[in-house]
């Protein structure tokens, strides 16, 4: 024989089902939301630094230079600059003149590892050979002696910004959507 249901044993499984139940968003206190929202400027912040810093500056400097206009330039100095952990990058500075107005210019390349121009232009500074240096026509103050491109260093730093980016914006998203927490009651007015 089976036994009748009451009332009473149907609401109690209701009111056990509904606390199981999972809300879209767990309850985020305001210290858990005030780091989420730390975190998430932290990588958005990387990830656009990565953005302008990498893939902008090089893509808008070959835009500058579209027009191939070369001059000439003397190289004042070579320098090997050499990280912590090892990683080099050669320093140039070189001067060179556009309708007699006389410019100081100090970018090596655009896309490219600058390590590898560390011999040819150390043996051009050493000899006093001129070089040839890639100017902006409308402001010849910008200049660079490689501009050649290459996919390597976009297909290199877009994942890397773009994943930043996204979890930066997820991170706000997700303090965004959570529920707030009820409040103290205490504090709460009363109503009466």
């Amino acid at each position: 024989m089976t036994r009748p249901r009451t009332n009473a044993s149907m609401s109690e499984r209701a009111g056990s089902s509904r606390r199981t139940r999972r809300t879209p968003g767990a309850l985020l206190s305001k210290n858990e939301r005030a780091i989420l929202c730390l975190a998430g400027c932290i990588f958005l912040g990387i990830g656009l630094s990565l953005v302008y810093g990498i893939v902008w500056n090089s893509l808008y400097g070959y835009w500058r230079t579209r027009d191939g206009i070369t001059v000439e330039a003397r190289l004042n100095s070579v320098e090997r600059h050499t990280s912590g952990r090892g990683s080099a990058a050669t320093a140039a500075r070189y001067d060179y003149r556009v309708d007699g107005q006389p410019y100081t210019g100090s970018r090596v390349t655009l896309f490219r590892v600058s390590t590898q121009f560390y011999r040819p232009l150390t043996s051009a500074w050493q000899a006093g050979t001129p070089i040839r240096v890639f100017i902006d026509p409308k402001h010849p103050g910008f200049s660079v002696i490689d501009r050649e491109f290459s996919w390597g260093l976009i297909f290199l730093a877009a994942p890397f910004s773009l994943t930043f980016v996204g979890v930066g914006i997820l991170l706000f998203v997700r303090v965004r959507h959570s529920p707030e927490p009820p409040g103290d009651l205490s504090e709460s007015p009363s109503h009466g």
